[in-house]
Order: C-alpha cells, then structure tokens, then sequence
C-alpha cells in the first residue's frame, strides 16, 4: 500500500513537472520535440501551406533572398561592356562575367599585346548573396561547389575580385565551398560526408527551419489536429524564437552573425546546430581583437552588439528587439527602429528636442554605416550602439589577440585549435604561431592535443617532429592529421609509410582530391604506376578539370611510352592553368625539337613568362 501510494505521489509531481514547464515564465524550461533526432526538416514550401502570409514578406528579406540559382531575374549585377571587366593585376588574368542567352559564364583570359593567349570559361551555377551588399557566383562541377573569383559589390555598384582573392591570394576556379560556408548563406544542404564540398542536394534560400528547427514533428501534431493556444503556451513542436530567453536568442541569431574562427565541438558538424539550443553545443566562435582600432569584420553584428552599453547595462536586447526577421530591413520604417530606441531612452533624459526626438532617425547618428575589414566596397551597420564621436577612425591596428564571443568556457586545447586556423585562413603572422606555441605547453597527453600538436608542425614543416608524435601507439581517425603524417613521411621519401596514411585519409574522405592526389603521387614515387594511374583517374572521373591529376596521370602515360595521350593531358593542364611550370617541362618531353608545334608552344611559353606571374607545380 505504501509502495502504491508512493508510486502516485511521484507520478503526480513529474505531472506537476511537465506542467510547469509548459506555462513557466522562463522560456528555456521547455523541452523542444523538434530536438529529437528523429525530427526531419520538411522545406520552406511545406510551411507556406499554412503560413502564406509570413512567407511572402520572409521571401523578400535578406534571407529569403540569400541563395539562388543563377539567373537574369535572381542577378543585382551591371554586365554592360564597361562594368563587366575585372582584371587581377597580380596574377594578370582578365574576368569578363556575361550573360550567354540565359546562363551566366565567366571567362578568364590573358593577353600579350594583341594576342589572346589564354582563355578559360565557366559557367554559373549558383548566386549567393541577398543583393544588399554583394552577388558572388558559384561553379558547380559534378556536384562540387566552388567559388568564382569575382564578385559583384551592389552597393558600389562595382565588379571586382571576391573576398580574398585580392592580393595574390586567387585560387581561380578552386576555392572549394565547404558547409562552414553553405549553411550560414543557405538552408542546411545535403552534404556528401566523404567529401569537402560536394552536395546531393542544394536548398534555394535560408529556410523558415534554420530559425525554427526541423519541422516534421510540428507538421504531424497540426495534420492531426493538434493544436495548442499559443497565446497562453508554448507549442513544444517548434521553436519560436521569440519564446527563448534573450540569451538563446542571441545564440540563435549569432550562429551566423557572428562569423569568426568557428571551432566545432567533438563529433559536431556544421549542420547539427538547432534553434533553442546554445551555440556552445556544437561549436565555439572566436573573433580577433584589435587595439587602436575600431573596425569590424562584417558578419560581427553580435559581437558589436554586446560591446554596446544599452546591451551591458540592460542585458535584455537581442537581434530581435529591433528587427523582424520575416520583414526586410529595406521595408521596414525608420520608425520601427527609433521605437525600440525610445522604450528605454526617454524625451526628458536625451540631449534631444522633442522635435528630434519625433524625427529623428536613431540609427544614422548612433549605429554608424562602416567599411568592413574582410569584405571591400561595403558599408554595413555598426551594430555597436554608441555615442558619435568626432575622432577620426584609426587605421592602425595591433591584433591583441582571439577572444571566444559566443561563451566564456573555453578550454586551452580550443584556443590552440583556434590560433591555428586563424594563421591557415586569415592571418599567416609569426606571433599568430607565437600564441599555438604557449598553448601547447599546456598540452595533455591525449589523441585531441597530439593533431593540435601535428598541425602545428606541419605548418613548420617539422617532418621529423611529426613523425615522433605520430609513433607506432598513436592512431588517428582524423583524416587531415593522417594527411599531415602522410606528407611528412613523403617528404621523408618513405613511400610505403606515406601510403598507409594516405589512404586513412581517403578511408574516411574519399572524394576529398587532394587526399587521392597525394595517395597516387605516393603510388607514383613508390614504382606502383597501375596504382597511381587509378587514383588519378577516379579524381579526373569526378572532377575532369583537376590540372594537378591531369598532369600526374599524364606522366604515368609518359613512364609507360604513351606519349600520345600524355601530350593530350599535359596541353590540358597547361589550357586550364597557363602557370602550370611543372605540365610544361613535362610537355616539351613529349614533342619532338625543330616541329611546327614544338616552336608553336615554346613562343607560347615565353609569352606567358613575360607576364611575369607565378609559379605552380
């Protein structure tokens, strides 16, 4: 009888329990269903069924507009004659972006006086940005994106080079577009897991679930009829993010707007973030920090934002306390921002008139428009709230260092990790290794320290070094620190080793070409030519405009007497890559001295010598 009765009683308080947590003023007490693993993400059109209001205005923001395919309609960009001309002064190449009936192509050429001496064009797939501020394009190659090396600026009105391909940093054609990038500007796509950057499916647009969370679990509940008033509870189906506390608001919003040094958490990827969880679950984001200076990265509106004073003070603003994410900024009035301004700043305490107060616009005076220190022709807003200030913006900036802004648990394995990636993708300075060096002093004899401690090496090139971490006790899983081992014991020339971790690498990625590509060269050094040969062409079958396999593969031909085809692949590396010095020298092997063809290519050549660019090999 006591055990029955002491059953009841802890039945009726997990009842009590669940109550409370659904009618608890503090949002985070509830337990959201869409958190499940077994919830599945149902597509923006799904939810237009039932909200087609919310969806038309959505459609038209920043957002909505964020990603689309390649089109007339979808393009912000000016292609008249003289507007569609880039021209990369480092590397001398000329882009002319165009528009073929209705396909969008870039070409890349270069000239000698009068001649064209090279000329490569490809064809747009994608368009990526809202038109706010910028229209980058990108190649779809086989399912593999990459970025096209110009962008267009709608607020200059200008085309130019994208965002870090300035300054001898182009890769072209090859900057391959991973998930850190395609799920800040998109929905979440459907990424092939053993590749960097191929795709099975590809989302048109930030969706209404990257906001809310996936959507079958809510879809089910209202197909049966399941609702719940939402005007007196909250519907655990979905995230309404107006329901989280400011905190998780923040959390969600910060996912993208605060777009620094991300550092996924173990066994996290870039698409397992949800709504109504802390960012801190599956990654730590970390933005470099200036002294004597002022400036910003764009996507740094959430770190801006908590430098404000209203935000210290109050801790009570989030993104949304000013904007509607389903209305665009552009649509919406001046006014609507003010009021947010006015429900804490009152008439009798601003050194404003009344009629400046009623007039006035907030924003323009006290969130500034600002030039971005990663993105050029741009004027975002300042979203640090502050008093105007007459002193001039210094351009002087000494880095202090990487602060953590999305959480303030961070480990020292972390920073280490963050360091290193802020040396390889924004910042290649030797204090950058300065500040790796101290962490790792902290190090713990553990997997996760020991491929911080590799990738640190391989960036010194210390072979040796790497190769007494990576003793015979020590196994990894991770396929870019069995790629490091792999490459320091080929550059030690112990082909069977380089080998063994090369194809751990390609075990776990094995559409990653650049894991296959050094697997055949091993194959190749090693005298295993039938081997090389086959890695070569499966990164040609996926990808047929590798120049790098092209050349490999090409010299594989020329080792076994096949001069014939080995000239074919050498002539089209050299067509996609004119500086390719290696596919050159290889090519002039195959053609016989004193031949029409053979003067034909070697003027060729000097030609392109003369443009003094750089080298590849």
């Amino acid at each position: 009888m006591y055990s029955l009765k002491k059953t009841g009683i802890i039945l009726f308080t997990l009842v009590v329990i669940v109550f409370i947590s659904y009618c608890d003023d503090e949002p985070q007490s509830i337990v959201y269903l869409n958190h499940s693993d077994t919830a599945q993400y149902v597509g923006m059109q799904t939810c237009r069924s039932c909200h087609p209001k919310i969806y038309d205005t959505y459609i038209n923001t920043g957002m909505g507009h964020s990603f689309g395919m390649a089109s007339k309609q979808r393009s912000d960009a000016d292609f008249s004659i003289e507007k569609a001309i880039v021209y990369d002064s480092v590397l001398n190449f000329y882009y002319k972006p165009y528009w073929d009936k209705d396909t969008m192509k870039v070409m890349e050429f270069r000239t000698d006086g009068k001649d064209t001496i090279h000329k490569r064009t490809e064809r747009i797939s994608y368009i990526i940005g809202s038109g706010h501020h910028t229209n980058s394009h990108l190649i779809e190659q086989n399912g593999y994106l990459y970025q096209a090396p110009v962008t267009y600026y709608t607020q200059s009105g200008q085309w130019d080079m994208a965002p870090g391909f300035k300054n001898g940093f182009s890769s072209r054609f090859e900057r391959a577009i991973g998930t850190e990038c395609l799920t800040c500007h998109n929905a979440y796509p459907e990424h092939v897991e053993t590749s960097v950057n191929k795709y099975k499916n590809i989302p048109l647009g930030i969706d209404c679930e990257r906001c809310h969370g996936p959507g079958s679990i809510h879809v089910q509940h209202k197909r049966k009829g399941e609702y719940i008033d939402t005007s007196k509870y909250i519907d655990p189906s979905i995230v309404n993010p107006a329901k989280l506390s400011i905190d998780m608001q923040n959390s969600l919003c910060q996912r993208c707007h605060l777009q620094g040094i991300a550092i996924l958490a173990e066994g996290k990827t870039f698409n397992d973030f949800k709504p109504g969880e802390h960012l801190s679950k599956t990654m730590k984001v970390f933005m470099p920090e200036y002294e004597g200076s002022n400036k910003f990265i764009m996507a740094s509106h959430v770190e801006r934002l908590k430098k404000s004073e209203c935000y210290i003070s109050s801790k009570a603003i989030s993104c949304i306390t000013c904007h509607n994410p389903h209305i665009s900024v552009k649509q919406t009035p001046k006014d609507k921002f003010n009021i947010s301004c006015t429900q804490c700043h009152q008439p009798a305490k601003l050194q404003h008139s009344k009629t400046e107060f009623n007039t006035g616009d907030c924003i323009s005076c006290h969130m500034p428009k600002s030039g971005s220190i990663d993105i050029p022709h741009v004027a975002i807003t300042d979203h640090k709230i502050q008093i105007p200030s007459k002193e001039k913006q210094r351009d002087h900036k000494t880095f202090k260092g990487l602060k953590c802004i999305s959480d303030d648990h961070i480990t020292s394995l972390e920073l280490t990790k963050a360091y290193l990636a802020f040396y390889e993708k924004f910042q290649s300075k030797p204090e950058i290794l300065d500040s790796v060096k101290h962490y790792l002093k902290q190090k713990e004899n553990n997997k996760s320290w020991r491929e911080a401690e590799i990738h640190y090496n391989f960036i010194l090139n210390n072979w040796q070094t790497i190769l007494n971490i990576a003793s015979t006790k020590n196994k990894f899983t991770d396929p870019w620190t069995n790629y490091r081992v792999g490459q320091a014991y080929y550059h030690q020339k112990n082909w069977s080793r380089a080998i063994e971790y090369f194809k751990k690498a390609t075990e776990t990625l094995s559409l990653a070409y650049e894991f296959r590509n050094k697997l055949g060269s091993a194959y190749f050094q090693d005298m295993q030519y039938d081997k090389a040969q086959k890695e070569f062409q499966q990164i040609l079958n996926q990808n047929p405009k590798h120049s790098r396999a092209m050349c490999n593969l090409g010299q594989v031909f020329l080792l076994k007497g096949q001069k014939a085809k080995a000239r074919i692949l050498f002539k089209k590396a050299i067509d996609l890559n004119p500086d390719y010095d290696h596919a050159w020298s290889l090519l002039f092997k195959t053609l016989l001295r004193g031949t029409k063809e053979f003067g034909t290519y070697e003027r060729l050549l000097k030609q392109h010598k003369k443009a003094g660019i750089g080298k590849e090999s």
